[in-house]
């Protein structure tokens, strides 16, 4: 009897000693094998700024000093392939994860056909991803071999697209592009990866621009744009990215209880939203309904 007491608690304890090796997989650095078929596009950053003297954040544990890293991909083979997890800096995925340096991390699409692309966004807030900081990243397949690499320095660009919003009919794209830098910059041409640009306008000014972009075929709703803007400055070309989901805007424009001898002028000024505590049977909600503003 006492013998198979001892033998059980071997067991257990090499048992428990293997989930425990299991779990700290993600705290040893890795090396991966090579099986390229995902081609990085690009890899951009946007360092976190905020500031402490007007918010704060009761009870939050850690800062964010470093800032978002995007990463543009494309599927190269002539299969359908899969995304399973990352390696940053010969570490796994789960390691970042679960020691808390990023706070979260989306791939748009991890199943990828012959030909397309995707995004995969990382909130690093370690210190350790900060403006400067070097990175090698591994993008791993579902056989556990690296699709895609990519190393080099984390650095903002002065020129970013700060908005994209579509019309109605999910075929026209109007984006700002903003520059901070000191030198000139040439906005030379524009377009949606994997779609026909039908026209391309600009809007110019000395440190921003206006495109507006028609596409020959409409977007599907959710679908993923990744949109491309190709600049010059100092005599060097080279092309900023920016990415979101095929939705309508709407963007609600309203006042608060107002005279109802005012609705049409309303209107007339793109008002759109008016707000009144009235229950459902009012006079004030019926004009609503029959003049077409939104509550």
């Amino acid at each position: 009897m006492r013998l198979f007491s001892v033998v059980l608690l071997m067991v257990t304890f090499l048992f428990t000693l293997g989930v425990q090796a299991q779990a700290i997989t993600g705290f040893v650095k890795t090396k991966v094998k090579r099986s390229h078929w995902l081609r990085i596009d690009a890899v951009e950053y946007r360092a976190a700024k905020y500031t402490e003297d007007k918010l704060q954040e009761k009870g939050f544990e850690k800062r964010n000093k470093g800032g978002l890293i995007h990463v543009y991909m494309t599927n190269v083979s002539g299969k359908e392939q899969s995304l399973l997890e990352f390696n940053l800096n010969q570490r796994r995925e789960s390691y970042w994860l679960l020691g808390r340096y990023i706070a979260w991390h989306r791939t748009y699409d991890e199943v990828l056909s012959p030909g397309e692309s995707t995004v995969l966004e990382i909130n690093a807030i370690d210190q350790q991803f900060s403006e400067g900081s070097e990175y090698n990243l591994a993008l791993i397949g579902t056989n556990w071999q690296a699709a895609g690499l990519s190393k080099g320095v984390l650095h903002e660009d002065h020129v970013r697209v700060s908005s994209m919003v579509l019309d109605t009919s999910l075929n026209e794209i109007l984006f700002h592009v903003r520059t901070r830098g000191e030198g000139e910059v040439e906005f030379l041409a524009a377009n949606v990866v994997g779609h026909e640009t039908a026209s391309l306008e600009w809007y110019k000014d000395k440190d921003h621009a206006i495109g507006s972009l028609k596409l020959k075929k409409a977007l599907e709703p959710g679908e993923l744009i990744i949109l491309q803007v190709h600049i010059a400055e100092g005599g060097v070309q080279r092309i900023i990215h920016a990415h979101r989901r095929a939705y309508l805007d709407s963007f609600p424009i309203g006042v608060w209880k107002s005279d109802s001898t005012l609705y049409d002028e309303f209107k007339g000024l793109h008002i759109d939203t008016l707000m009144n505590a009235e229950d459902s049977n009012s006079k004030f909600l019926s004009q609503l309904s029959h003049r077409a503003l939104r509550i």
